[in-house]
Order: structure tokens, then sequence, then C-alpha cells
């Protein structure tokens, strides 16, 4: 599940990457950097890339359970941005469907609240705790 769990960072990263240096060239840091740098270390088993996902994924389903009243009241200010980004804009937009709004917070909740589940979980953080450095001698 840990596996799932950083490719799905990675491939969201990967995404945001491509998306952003198709329209502005790519830039550097970049919150989408971050994120394939997240998946890559929740691979390897880097202790901080699991504590930003921990807070990052927990955070996102607050904020998706606390918006979603609101988002689903107010689905024609939504504008869905590729890869994965649901923005409020009051400019003329192209509708989006009520049960598109909703269908984004459902997977977005799910997504980020399982993510959160997995890397809770007493054996990912087994996996992660601090390991003795052993140094061996070339000679010995």
């Amino acid at each position: 599940m840990l596996t799932m769990a950083g490719a799905i960072w990675f491939v969201v990263g990967l995404l945001g990457v491509l998306s952003e240096a198709g329209q502005r060239g790519v830039q550097f840091p970049d919150g989408n950097m971050l994120n394939l740098l997240v998946g890559v270390g929740l691979w390897r088993g880097w202790r901080l890339c699991r504590l930003y996902a921990v807070i990052i994924c927990g955070f996102g389903f607050v904020m998706m359970v606390a918006g979603t009243p609101w988002a689903l009241c107010h689905t024609e200010e939504m504008v869905y941005h590729y890869p994965v980004s649901l923005v409020i804009d009051q400019r003329p937009h192209e509708l989006m469907s009520f049960i598109g709004v909703f269908a984004y917070l459902a997977v977005g909740m799910f997504a980020t609240g399982w993510m959160w589940t997995v890397l809770r979980r007493p054996e990912v953080r087994q996996f992660f705790k601090r390991r003795p450095v052993t140094v061996r001698m070339a000679n010995q």
C-alpha cells in the first residue's frame, strides 16, 4: 500500500510538472517538483517525506470535508484545471456539473483519507524509523 501511495504522489507530481511545463516552462522550485520528490521519498523510506505527506493529506482531507457543502451549493463558480485542481472562478467559463464537482470531491476525500490511513499504520511507521548506520572498513 505504501508503494501505491508513493506512486500516486509521483504521478500527480509528474502530471503537474508536465502541465506547467506546457504552459509556462519548467520552473524550479515548484510544488509539483516537491510532489515528485515526495513520491520518490516514500519509496525510499525518507522520514521527512512521510511527515510532509501525512500533514498534507490530513489538511487536504479536512479542507475538502469542510468545503464540500459550499462547493456543492456553488457549482457554477467551480472550474476544473488539469491535472488535479478544482478552483473558484467567477469569470465567465464553462459550467461544471454538480456530479462532476461531487465526483472530484469524493475521489479527493477518498484518496487523501486512504493515504493518511496508510501513512499512519504501525508497519509503515516502523519502515520509516531511524536505522543505525554501520560503517565497514575495506581491509576488515
